[in-house]
């Protein structure tokens, strides 16, 4: 049997790519090949993220062609309510006079293209973070729109500013979605840093406690400066959220006891993990226990 080409074992191609130099359908029929859509041939091997399914598919795109909706939100690593399963439906708009794809495996959108808001992304064509964001403001519920955009907004993944934001909202005005996103835009707060962090935030909020301020200064005037997670400054009270990494990275489990000992004559600390996120109205009891004034 023929080897194939050496840069085709390496990445899906197209079978009319295959054709055009000179392999022949049988060859294409053979093991060792897969076919993850149809027309579209790749080396055996698991499509275990995103960015593999996309790459995939990717060969059966022509100009005009973009990932969107969900598929571009898990490129752009948003924050979502669901982790990235293998068998789920690839969103594909297209801005041409030709229909949505429809072929299994894919769920296909038309976009007018002169609202068409696209950009590469390590080489595939997706969707920018604000039509993303804008596209899946139908699809989500408002409490996972808020945990979207605090995402968007966070202190080391920004993907959009505020000014882009304000201006979709108000672009798009009257449209399907907008008015529950930007009841979200409302409720979601600048420079947070995990959507479990949102999820703690969220629910002392709806406790009826004081919206806490997010990273906010913990330290006194001309002292090293410290930030806490969540910031109760009336009641003197700073809710953490240990992450994974507080617990496996040693040293900034060695740090964090440093700070809350230096900083217990000014505060109480409320420490809370994943685990505790299950019973929320148990966290609320702790914080309100912690208040100090």
């Amino acid at each position: 049997m023929e080897p194939l080409p050496r840069d085709l074992t390496a990445r899906p191609f197209s079978v009319q790519e295959a054709a055009e130099r000179g392999i022949p359908v049988s060859r294409l029929r053979r093991r060792g090949l897969r076919s993850p859509f149809p027309g579209v041939r790749m080396a055996d091997g698991a499509v275990d993220d995103i960015e593999a399914l996309c790459r995939a598919y990717a060969p059966r795109m022509t100009e005009g062609q973009y990932f969107s909706h969900l598929t571009a939100a898990r490129m752009w690593g948003m924050w979502l309510p669901t982790r990235f399963n293998p068998d789920e439906l690839l969103d594909v708009t297209v801005t041409d006079t030709a229909r949505a794809p429809r072929l299994p495996g894919v769920r296909g959108h038309h976009v007018d293209p002169d609202r068409a808001a696209a950009t590469t992304l390590r080489g595939l064509p997706v969707a920018t973070p604000l039509e993303t964001v804008r596209t899946l403001a139908p699809l989500l519920g408002l409490e996972a729109l808020i945990v979207l955009l605090d995402g968007v907004r966070s202190r080391t993944g920004r993907l959009v500013s505020e000014e882009q934001l304000l201006f979709m909202l108000a672009k798009h005005r009257g449209q399907r979605g907008v008015r529950k996103l930007r009841a979200a835009f409302e409720a979601s707060r600048p420079g947070v840093d995990s959507p479990r962090e949102t999820t703690l935030r969220r629910g002392v909020v709806r406790a009826g406690l004081p919206e806490p301020e997010v990273n906010a200064i913990i330290s006194r005037p001309g002292e090293p400066l410290r930030l806490g997670d969540l910031v109760l400054r009336a009641w003197r009270v700073v809710i953490e959220y240990e992450g994974d990494h507080h617990q496996s990275d040693r040293t900034t489990y060695v740090g964090d006891i440093a700070r809350f000992e230096q900083l217990a004559d000014d505060w109480s600390f409320v420490r809370v993990t994943r685990e505790h996120l299950r019973d929320m109205p148990s966290v609320i009891a702790r914080i309100v226990r912690a208040r100090r004034h």
